[in-house]
């Protein structure tokens, strides 16, 4: 637990203000601010701080399971997902914010139960934040990070089609969006000497 990664992770969160604030003006309620997975906490924390009262920041999602599903292969993955959250708020009846670390996949999202039981418990819209940029190019530096077929945003863009309409189970109605992270406010953040090759394609020599 890295005081300084905790304080970067704050300030990503700090980032996305603007966007958000721009996309819940006009909510009669303010709404509920979360996140999912546990290491997106910090930018949770850190848009709450920037959000003030316009939002009410609650931890209503737990994770039923200990493993690090990002770090399973693709079936294994599925599988431990599909059950992996639970939602604990009852009659929410406004919009839900859900802060998370990166979208890789989407997996959380799409095969999981966790929208519809939002949208079960009265969510009247979601909104996903992301602290970072679109993944669009796969790592060949050591990460886990999957082949381009399997990115979410790299699919979104090669169909002509949303990141939120791809990750969007079909029993779910209720509108979802997704915000992203700029690499600019990325690189104001953790400095110019960070790799963004991930979300641009420019890898170093």
């Amino acid at each position: 637990k890295d005081p300084d990664i905790a304080a970067a992770r704050r300030a990503l969160g700090r980032a996305l203000a603007p966007a958000v604030m721009q996309a819940i003006a006009g909510e009669a309620l303010a709404p509920v601010l979360t996140y999912v997975p546990n290491s997106a906490v910090h930018a949770w924390e850190g848009l709450a701080e920037a959000l003030d009262d316009a939002v009410v920041p609650s931890s209503i999602i737990s994770k039923l399971t200990r493993h690090r599903t990002f770090m399973h292969g693709a079936e294994s993955r599925v599988s431990e997902v599909e059950s992996a959250y639970s939602v604990e708020a009852e009659a929410l009846n406004r919009a839900v914010i859900i802060v998370d670390d990166s979208i890789v996949r989407g997996t959380t999202f799409r095969r999981s139960t966790l929208l519809r039981q939002l949208q079960e418990r009265g969510a009247t819209r979601i909104i996903i934040v992301s602290s970072a940029p679109p993944i669009l190019y796969p790592d060949h530096y050591g990460i886990d990070i999957p082949t381009r077929e399997e990115l979410i945003a790299a699919r979104a863009a090669a169909t002509g089609r949303t990141v939120a309409e791809l990750l969007t189970p079909p029993d779910v109605t209720i509108p979802v969006t997704v915000i992203y992270q700029s690499i600019a406010d990325l690189c104001r953040v953790l400095g110019p000497s960070y790799g963004t090759w991930v979300f641009t394609g420019t890898y170093p020599d």
